[in-house]
């Protein structure tokens, strides 16, 4: 009988990963031996989207202390797990369209890290970011593999981070790592 993928909950993953020098091996962190369909994968997937958004879908305001705009779910859980272990609630999501839900409810000062190549979003990162500006969003983050010399500056981007956690950022008293 074929076992179906599960992909691992940000909790069990946490425990699963094994930290050298401030890196994640994530060789063991899914303890599967078999490979997924890409049918198991989408449905784990999507199923794991809902499990990312927050919870609170009302008319009053929501106050995540960061929003991340990345379509890779590995490191939404990464920075998903960090986020837990400095007591920060983040709004996990993958695409713009997800973002706009959420628009209404967010304050105008919450950092956004947004990935540059959002491939199931109807914009980029640089059209999210630029719609974002013009709505009076002020901390807004590029959050890319690229190196930061390689992207062309814009002057309502505070920086350009990588993939980790930017703990420099929505952690007081941290530096930024190199």
């Amino acid at each position: 009988m074929r076992q179906l993928f599960k992909l691992p909950t940000a909790r069990r993953m946490q425990s699963n990963l094994k930290s050298k020098d401030g890196k994640y091996d994530l060789s063991e962190a899914s303890g599967k031996t078999t490979s997924p369909t890409q049918d198991e994968i989408a449905q784990s997937q999507s199923k794991a989207e809902s499990q990312h958004v927050s919870s609170k879908h009302n008319d009053q305001k929501t106050n995540p202390d960061f929003i991340q705009i990345e379509d890779e779910f590995i490191i939404r859980t990464l920075w998903e797990v960090k986020a837990e272990k400095y007591g920060l609630h983040g709004l996990f999501l993958n695409t713009y369209q997800a973002l706009e839900e959420m628009l209404p409810n967010v304050d105008k000062s919450t950092p956004i890290f947004i990935d540059i190549q959002l491939p199931n979003s109807t914009k980029d990162g640089f059209e999210i970011a630029s719609a974002l500006h013009c709505q009076g969003y002020t901390a807004l983050y590029l959050s890319t593999g690229s190196l930061a010399s390689e992207i062309q500056e814009t002057p309502w981007i505070k920086e350009t981070v990588g993939k980790d956690f930017p703990t420099h950022i929505l952690v007081k008293n941290t530096k930024p790592t190199t």
